[in-house]
């Protein structure tokens, strides 16, 4: 079972809700969800129907196997397995076969997240000094750091376009949410408030931010809110007695996707892009759903 350090639990407490899904025939034209399963044994990838049914098996490892990121054609998924003694990112088919190590380094390495072309994979890893942003190929190869700070960097997420990517840093004192290029230049901070903004997620259409955050709610209870890229038209979309998080879009970005902690159990809900339709898609009291992802549109 892997341990978290006390740098990385936070975001993977915001981000990882775990889940249980896939389908038996993961040809057809159904939307998936990709997501984190986690009981006594061990955590491993799922995918399942977006509706909840025909969950499907992708990895079968003791160790740990979580945090699910979908390639832009639906063809692989990138994730980060304990697998070989530390946490590296790992690309396998759809399908569970054809498994890849992306990263071997002492650094832990978290976070994947594909370029909308397929080619990059965005990732943070602990390698060197710091908790910083990287891309590199979508094979492994030519990897070029973007951050470069005393801070701690974490959660790349690109942005439909491909020019910028969002992430999550405390560089102002707090865990913000920021925009750079997708060279790593002209970071812009967009959120500003006292608590934590975590788990950026980019709409399809590229005009708003999903985002878990505890402002204005009870301690370490989080909510999913919305905003235009710029940060202005905040509209918070869970209430704030619900602890939610990890937010995924649906690829027409009428639907979200997330995780609600339920007396410390995770579940998988579905909502409409405006906060209404709330509906539990899988859970229960014995084992945890989390982190569900989006399975793109096929192009």
């Amino acid at each position: 079972m892997f341990v978290f350090t006390p740098v990385i639990r936070r975001f993977v407490q915001l981000l990882l809700p775990f889940s249980l899904a896939a389908c038996n025939n993961l040809a057809d034209t159904a939307d998936k969800i990709a997501f984190t399963f986690l009981d006594h044994k061990g955590s491993d990838i799922y995918v399942m129907n977006a509706d909840g049914s025909r969950s499907t098996r992708l990895t079968d490892n003791p160790d740990s196997d979580l945090l699910p990121a979908w390639s832009p054609d639906g063809q692989y998924i990138a994730f980060v397995s304990e697998r070989n003694g530390k946490l590296d990112i790992y690309r396998m088919k759809a399908d569970g076969s054809e498994l890849t190590r992306l990263t071997d380094h002492q650094g832990e390495n978290w976070f994947p997240n594909w370029s909308p072309n397929g080619k990059k994979i965005a990732f943070m890893s602990s390698r060197g000094q710091g908790h910083e942003i990287y891309v590199m190929d979508w094979n492994g190869a030519n990897l070029v750091r973007l951050t470069r700070n005393t801070a701690i960097d974490v959660s790349p997420v690109w942005s439909p376009d491909g020019e910028k990517i969002a992430f999550v840093s405390n560089r102002d004192k707090n865990y913000e949410i920021y925009i750079m290029n997708a060279d790593g230049s002209h970071p812009q901070r967009i959120t500003h408030d006292s608590a934590t903004d975590a788990v950026p997620a980019w709409s399809p259409n590229g005009s708003q931010i999903a985002f878990a955050s505890n402002r204005n709610n009870p301690p370490r209870q989080n909510s999913i809110y919305v905003m235009n890229i710029d940060g202005s038209h905040l509209t918070r979309l869970t209430d704030r007695a619900i602890d939610a998080f990890s937010p995924s879009w649906s690829p027409d970005g009428q639907k979200i996707a997330y995780t609600v902690n339920h007396h410390g159990m995770n579940e998988i809900y579905i909502m409409n892009s405006n906060g209404s339709g709330k509906t539990k898609i899988i859970g229960n009291s014995e084992i945890d759903y989390s982190q569900p992802i989006w399975r793109p549109a096929k192009k």
